[in-house]
């Protein structure tokens, strides 16, 4: 008996599947059982487009290493596509046993790497047992079939950190009366038990009560982008109905990620949205695109962005207020959990750390707004920023500087920056940055000292030449897969005679620990570059050669590029814009620190 026949019987064994889910072997989970054990008969549905359909304008470059949570996951279908579209860290929760298994056996025998997927027995309920919080949450076919679905919805939203999709079946709702938000008691026959709707649900009366539910969970925006009733007259005429109609809607911590999402006013309506990109087979990442025909440079044709600001810098509208973490000075002793206990203060344990925390008087970016450093550990994101500043301190002081002026280049909202500004003596900070938040973040809560400016992703910034003592770039020219002699001349006319550069970058050692898949960093990059650059995979069997590597771990926008930089290349390249003062492996986290002098 050959492998494909034993893993079909099993795929006919653990039926019946709510997901049809394409397995390594090009089969798919078909199973002759389709009914339940109430004798409910399941329809497969195809998980990989209803996902694809609901995250594409919030997301339409996929997760790109964000956590995901399914509180509901059936076959595990939603959690695979959210995996083949660059997830990171997922969990998915179900309580019937069975679906967990259907969900491990499909992790067991489909394409990709599956080592960031945990399928547990499980509910809602039990994420009050743990810490761990996610960027996406999936509550999907669960909020109509609970006893008490604000205390479970509640305990995801407080999990969630960007994005929740809540999909549930809700009250017919007549077109002509306004909504009255309130939630519905249906008591359901015996015999439909194992339908849609449990025995006894609770029915959502349309959109309004959703939105305030989840606006009192702490979500500053929501969009509905399903709303049907399946017994809608052909004469679209309103009646009394009695079978409960499906509505699915979006809620995001920053409004500014829904801005271009549809939002349904009534239900069945006919969304007018943009084409959306054919979808990918659920068992492998999408394809590279083929070259656009007559193309002279043989490149794919792009999606560009909807305002031309976004192809130079990023969130160049947005006002929404920030969520804030109050500042270290106000934390009590107790709350430096990692400081007390000894955790993660390489480099830096030596150091009155407590007494420098008192000096940071600034509230912290919550993760969404510091691009994603530390997750959701705070104290750790604090000391993150304080390591790399120290360590450039000793650094710039090993070799002579004395720093009166300095540029943060890329300094997101402050991470190390706010460090020379509260702990330093430096009279003049500037940080610049693509992020018009993060920038408007730093006006509003440094020091009157600090400079902030956005920069567009181009090569120039108005600053007089031979101005600096210090130019910092951390995670910088690990992005620009363009204009890098051109940024390097850049740096060269603001330092000073002499003046320092503390510069990160991607070189051999970062290669071979993404080659080894060492650490969680390096597992979330590969799994970002298989699906925007699936020549990375091979290229990753070989040796970094001496010209640069340039990856995509997305298609849109400035922020776009991944770039690995051989030694050799900064020998031959940066030392005629530079004297190559050292080169230090592992700097900063998995890149190399290049200190350059003018």
């Amino acid at each position: 008996m050959t492998s494909k026949e034993t893993i079909s019987e099993q795929v006919n064994a653990l039926g019946p599947w709510h997901h049809r889910i394409r397995l390594g072997d090009g089969s798919f989970t078909d199973s002759d059982i389709v009914q339940d054990e109430s004798g409910a008969q399941i329809v497969s549905h195809d998980a990989d487009r209803a996902f694809e359909n609901a995250t594409r304008q919030i997301y339409p470059d996929g997760l790109q290493g964000r956590s995901f949570l399914d509180c509901a996951c059936k076959s595990g279908g939603y959690v695979f596509a959210a995996t083949d579209r660059g997830a990171g860290r997922v969990l998915g929760l179900d309580s019937q046993a069975h679906c967990i298994a259907q969900a491990r056996f499909v992790a067991r025998h489909r394409e990709g790497d599956a080592s960031d997927i945990l399928f547990e027995v499980g509910s809602p309920d039990d994420l009050a047992r743990s810490a761990e919080t996610y960027d996406v949450t999936w509550f999907k076919d669960i909020f109509h079939r609970l006893a008490d679905p604000i205390a479970a919805l509640k305990q995801a939203a407080d999990h969630t950190g960007e994005v929740l999709f809540i999909d549930t079946a809700c009250a017919w709702f007549d077109v002509n009366q306004p909504e009255k938000p309130e939630l519905v008691l249906r008591q359901a026959a015996a015999k439909d038990a194992g339908s849609v709707v449990a025995a006894t649900s609770w029915l959502p009366s349309g959109p309004l009560v959703l939105r305030r539910i989840l606006r009192w969970m702490g979500f500053s925006a929501v969009r509905t982008y399903i709303w049907v009733q399946d017994d809608m007259p052909d004469d679209g005429a309103p009646r009394t109905g009695t079978r409960p109609g499906r509505i699915a809607m979006a809620a995001a911590r920053d409004a500014a990620s829904l801005r271009d999402m549809i939002d349904l006013k009534a239900p069945n309506a006919k969304p007018r949205q943009r084409a959306a990109a054919p979808v990918a087979p659920s068992s492998r990442p999408a394809p590279a695109p083929a070259p656009a025909a007559g193309s002279a440079t043989g490149r794919a044709e792009e999606t560009r962005p909807l305002r031309w600001e976004d192809d130079l810098s990023a969130h160049a509208l947005d006002t929404a207020p920030f969520e804030l973490v109050p500042p270290v000075a106000e934390w009590e002793v107790d709350a430096f959990g990692m400081i007390g206990a000894g955790r993660g203060l390489e480099d830096i344990g030596d150091l009155p750390l407590l007494d420098m925390a008192r000096r940071d008087t600034a509230p912290l970016p919550v993760r969404q707004d510091r691009e994603g450093y530390g997750d959701d550990n705070h104290e750790f994101y604090w000391l993150s920023g304080l390591r790399d500043y120290h360590l450039t301190s000793q650094i710039v002081a090993r070799h002579g500087v004395t720093i009166n002026t300095m540029m943060d280049i890329g300094c997101a909202s402050g991470r190390v920056l706010r460090h020379f500004a509260f702990q330093s003596g430096i009279p003049e900070i500037w940080g610049c940055d693509i992020n018009h938040r993060h920038i408007r973040f730093l006006e509003t809560h440094m020091p009157h000292h600090v400079r902030p400016i956005v920069m567009p992703a181009l090569p120039h910034y108005p600053v007089e030449d031979n101005y600096f003592d210090l130019v910092t770039a951390f995670s910088v020219f690990t992005h620009i897969d363009v204009f890098e002699t051109a940024f390097l001349a850049e740096v060269r006319r603001m330092l000073k005679p002499c003046a320092l550069g503390y510069l990160t970058v991607s070189t051999e050692s970062h290669w071979a620990r993404l080659q080894q898949g060492e650490g969680q960093n390096a597992k979330r990059l590969s799994s970002r570059l298989a699906t925007y650059s699936p020549e990375a995979a091979e290229t990753l069997k070989g040796p970094l050669t001496a010209e640069n590597r340039y990856f995509r771990h997305t298609q849109t926008g400035p922020y776009r590029g991944v770039v690995f930089t051989p030694e050799q290349h900064i020998e031959r390249v940066w030392s005629r814009f530079f004297k190559i003062e050292e080169i230090i492996p592992f700097g900063h986290a998995d890149q190399a620190v290049v200190v350059v002098r003018k």
